[in-house]
């Protein structure tokens, strides 16, 4: 028996954030370099997997650079979230933007940006999205397409996901806040959004109940 699938199906709380995880795999398919590189036979797609990373990182740094000048937060919004759409490319980097912005379109605010550490502080490749949740935090990870309270994050890590995290087998897993150009739209930019208009602008993302 899977011991985490039985848990989210009893908590509200990790069901919803696990649809909203859904949903965005489902509204915004992408294909993800780091995933093909987790392939068995992952060499003889690396000039693929190159192909992918040179334009993701060539949209990355258009949208950093156009960021700046901004007039309003449709337009912030939608620098990250078109190129996402269209290109259907990304890795977990546009995954947690589309976490973010799906949660605070349901009405959740508490939640950051957030990067895999050792105890050491050593910082792994990947972002997550953290929700508060009144000091019983979860994560979203809608690149791997589920949430769940931490502890059962760091344990799926190791077992079900351990292709992508092999380096962190014998390592204590924590979860660094991190400052980047997605998060200060709604920290620094437009902290005063009306999730009203966020619904209206992304319905899709939307789910019609939340967890209590």
């Amino acid at each position: 028996m899977n011991n985490s699938v039985s848990f989210t199906s009893r908590n509200p709380t990790i069901r919803f954030a696990d649809d909203i995880a859904r949903r965005i795999n489902k509204c915004y398919p992408m294909v993800s370099n780091s995933k093909i590189s987790g392939f068995n036979n992952a060499d003889k797609f690396e000039m693929l997997q190159d192909r992918y990373l040179t334009k993701l990182e060539d949209v990355r740094n258009l949208q950093n650079f156009l960021l700046l000048n901004v007039d309003s937060l449709k337009e912030a919004l939608q620098l990250f979230t078109f190129p996402i759409k269209e290109l259907k490319i990304g890795n977990c980097g546009e995954s947690v933007i589309l976490s973010e912005l799906a949660v605070r379109a349901n009405g959740i605010r508490d939640c950051f940006h957030a990067v895999l550490t050792t105890a050491a502080g050593d910082e792994f490749d990947h972002a997550v999205l953290v929700v508060k949740n009144n000091n019983k935090p979860y994560i979203i990870d809608s690149w791997l397409g589920f949430a769940d309270y931490i502890p059962k994050v760091i344990e799926r890590y190791k077992s079900e996901f351990s292709q992508y995290f092999a380096e962190l087998k014998n390592e204590k897993i924590k979860f660094a806040p991190v400052e980047n150009c997605s998060m200060n739209i709604f920290r620094k930019l437009y902290p005063n959004y009306s999730e009203k208009f966020l619904k209206k602008l992304y319905p899709e993302l939307v789910l019609k109940e939340r967890g209590s």
